[in-house]
């Protein structure tokens, strides 16, 4: 359940403003406790589903009464808006569509089916209220239609309501019949799970996740407080130029120029192999989707599927095709897992060494991902990095400042003549009135020196530490190159190695294959004679 709520007009209110941080642990589990709780979440799926068709059905109805019309009307002007507001609320009585009207009716739902053995009512309420939230914020237009949850995916949480309903006590998960107890970290180095324990729990959330084709439960407790600080974070302001594939970061003292989420692995190779495996496995058992096979230009071209509409077409999918799909989602999985811990690992780093005070330029990162950057903006994700570097600053008491990118033109600047000159994707060099620095750390500190009163670079700044910054920037520029070069030559030597052992076995090969022939012959002459 979040700390919101919601009025008539949509506007959203907060509850608790307190702060809070979450801490996770994995539940000690058997076959039994696995059963109940998936009983319990489908509970909670078909009550999530029923809620969202009763509000879709009562706002139908109250949108065919001619008051309802009439109230439109009234509400374009100004003057009139009171009186619309107030057919509104009448409306909203005559229709029940409140979220109150809607609590009684899942309360009287829930009495005459089967989720009365496994819900208790403040669980019943905590989703009520998230599905009148979702529809009353697509009423208001606030985001877009709410979808149902479906059997395949289903509910991925439930939240208490003020540790109550699901809630955590002397170290074991409660919900209704179901006592699960909690597995601990014995060593706890850091003393993270003892300073979460310590603290007010303000609610028990249990999240389900889908691990190694299995759903694996896992409680988070959200503690009143701020979160233990392991890493002790300087006051210092630093600029960022976060690119698709580097971020470069220019501090008072020191630049940091490396490339972002280096120790990730791509995926791309196994997963188009899973991909094709399940394109082929999928086109075998269901021929009848598809177009006959036809030749081009005596090439084998394969039929598409056959249009229709959605759900007409049944669709059958092997046990082997199951499997394949569960090893393509634990491919995601993991690559997403080592990527949150990448960027943890990288946040923590830049925090400690040069501060808590960050000016980053507000790039469009879908616009980089629907253009050029496709595959990099998927495999990095810069913009989740730039959320877990605000929350990380925030929570030591720092703050993160967006440079609009627009009207800064940071990557077009220079701080010498002042002057803004376009430069192409494929200039990596600041190359301007005998300034010669790499594009991305000049972005940077020009990020740094930024000023959000005048909203211009701070040209004095630059230009009273410019012998010192000249220095650091083109250490920090040697270095990548550094790094660049011996990462290129292992590349050449584990392919140069990897070519040698192939051609090893070719050569071996050749040899067992010249053996075996000469071992026939004597047999192939004796046969000769025997026949003449």
């Amino acid at each position: 359940m979040s700390d919101k709520t919601t009025d008539r007009k949509g506007t959203r209110q907060k509850r608790d403003s307190t702060p809070s941080f979450v801490c996770e642990f994995p539940l000690k589990t058997n076959k039994y406790i696995d059963k109940k709780l998936g009983i319990k979440f489908r509970c909670l799926r078909d009550l999530y589903n029923m809620t969202l068709a009763e509000c879709f059905k009562r706002h139908n109805k109250l949108m065919n009464d001619p008051k309802y019309a009439e109230a439109l009307a009234l509400n374009k002007s100004i003057d009139t808006k009171k009186q619309a507001n107030d057919i509104f609320r009448e409306l909203d009585e005559k229709y029940l569509l409140k979220e109150s009207h809607l609590h009684s009716y899942t309360k009287e739902a829930k009495a005459l089916s089967y989720m009365k053995d496994h819900l208790d009512s403040v669980t019943v309420q905590v989703i009520t209220s998230r599905a009148f939230e979702a529809f009353n914020d697509y009423r208001f237009k606030k985001r877009g239609k709410p979808r149902f949850k479906s059997m395949k995916k289903g509910l991925k949480s439930i939240c208490g309501k003020q540790n109550v309903c699901v809630y955590f006590k002397n170290g074991k998960v409660i919900w209704k019949d179901l006592v699960i107890d909690v597995m601990y970290d014995k060593k706890d180095k850091n003393g993270v799970e003892a300073h979460a324990l310590s603290k007010n729990i303000k609610y028990c959330r249990i999240n389900s996740r889908f691990i190694k084709g299995k759903l694996k439960y896992y409680p988070q407790l959200v503690v009143a407080g701020t979160p233990l600080q392991r890493h002790p974070i300087s006051n210092g302001t630093w600029g960022a130029d976060l690119g698709p594939s580097t971020i470069a970061a220019v501090g008072d003292e020191k630049a940091f120029f490396v490339p972002f989420c280096d120790d990730l692995d791509s995926i791309d190779k196994e997963l188009k192999k899973v991909q094709r495996k399940l394109s082929r496995s999928l086109r075998m058992n269901n021929l009848d989707n598809y177009e006959p096979n036809f030749y081009k230009k005596g090439r084998k071209k394969l039929g598409k599927v056959i249009k229709g509409k959605k759900g007409t077409k049944i669709w059958t999918k092997s046990n082997r095709y199951l499997k394949l799909e569960n090893k393509q989602k634990e491919l995601h999985r993991v690559q997403a897992d080592k990527r949150k811990t990448s960027h943890n690992v990288l946040a923590n780093e830049l925090l400690e060494s040069m501060g808590k005070y960050v000016n980053i330029e507000k790039n469009s990162y879908k616009a980089w991902q629907k253009g050029w950057f496709g595959k990099s903006i998927s495999k990095n994700a810069p913009s989740s990095f730039v959320s877990t570097l605000k929350r990380k600053a925030e929570s030591a008491g720092g703050k993160v400042d967006p440079i609009d990118t627009w009207s800064s033109k940071l990557s077009q600047y220079c701080h010498v003549c002042g002057k803004f000159t376009k430069k192409p994707l494929s200039q990596r060099t600041h190359t301007c009135c005998e300034v010669n620095i790499q594009r991305d750390l000049y972005s940077g500190l020009l990020a740094k020196h930024y000023d959000f009163n005048v909203k211009n670079v701070n040209v004095s700044q630059i230009f009273a530490n410019w012998a010192s910054l000249d220095t650091i920037l083109k250490g920090a520029a040697l270095t990548y190159n550094k790094r660049r070069v011996c990462s290129a030559l292992a590349v050449s030597e584990s392919n140069h190695s990897f070519r040698r052992v192939k051609r090893k076995k070719r050569r071996s090969h050749g040899k067992s294959n010249e053996l075996l022939v000469s071992s026939l012959k004597p047999l192939k002459n004796g046969l000769a004679e025997e026949a003449s």
